[in-house]
């Protein structure tokens, strides 16, 4: 071969794996996935829960302040048309040496969170809550119920969220946010809005001894994945194994 063929040859070929390296909606998933820019270049790899995931939404953006590039993802386990659990990013898609404050732990009205001894502008935060899920009215959450009645995929509209912020001590900063649903585990889970009110609010689970063993398993895998998080986001993983959360409701 030439050299000039070869040299296109391998030009086009280093494009593709570029453009191949940036999620985007309909792709899927399993073990991990790229924090890319928008032209498709990965900056690291952040694990996923066993399973095969399916993009949801990606954008790319700049901060208003310091035009940082960021990224922003979306991502759905969907299993016998049922959606299981879903994962939402937003990290710097690029170096930042962006000082960040937001304080994650400050965040009342929770099950668990751990500042494993962080303090402002350096934050390792992890906190479990429980949320509401596709009750907003907005476009992204229309689009969304849209999109499932399309499908056919049946879903629950309140969640545990499981969210991990790190930012400060390397030149990246990352939110992650892991939904799961108690019915996926044989738990009842019916429709909120009022988080007060709800079954699964703090001051209220702690009441139901079913309640109580799911969320402490649930904090003991958390703590457990916020590892695998870690070693990702120090680019510290060659080869990873996915973990899953496992549980069985206790029969009346």
């Amino acid at each position: 071969m030439c050299k000039s063929l070869k040299f296109i040859f391998v030009v086009i070929f280093l494009i593709h794996v570029k453009i191949a390296a940036a999620f985007s909606v309909g792709e899927k998933y399993s073990a991990s996935f790229p924090v890319s820019n928008a032209k498709g270049s990965v900056f690291y790899k952040l694990p996923l829960p066993k399973g095969v995931w399916e993009v949801s939404y990606v954008n790319h953006r700049t901060t208003n302040s310091t035009n940082q590039p960021m990224v922003d993802g979306g991502l759905i386990l969907i299993e016998d048309n049922f959606l299981k659990a879903s994962v939402e990013i937003t990290a710097a898609s690029t170096s930042t040496q962006t000082r960040w404050n937001d304080e994650p732990c400050k965040l009342e009205s929770i099950y668990h969170k751990n500042n494993y001894g962080t303090r402002l502008w350096t934050q390792k935060c992890l906190t479990l809550n429980p949320i509401t899920f596709l009750q907003k009215d907005n476009k992204v959450t229309n689009d969304a119920i849209q999109e499932f009645a399309r499908r056919g995929i049946r879903h629950d509209f309140n969640a545990i969220r499981f969210a991990y912020t790190r930012y400060g001590d390397l030149s990246k900063f990352l939110i992650y946010k892991l939904s799961v649903f108690p019915s996926v585990y044989g738990l009842d889970n019916k429709m909120q809005s009022v988080m007060n009110a709800s079954p699964w609010h703090p001051a209220n689970a702690q009441l139901d001894p079913e309640k109580s063993k799911f969320i402490n398993e649930l904090v003991d895998f958390s703590e457990r994945f916020v590892k695998d998080i870690d070693m990702h986001y120090e680019e510290g993983v060659a080869i990873y194994t996915p973990v899953e959360f496992v549980y069985s409701a206790q029969k009346k």
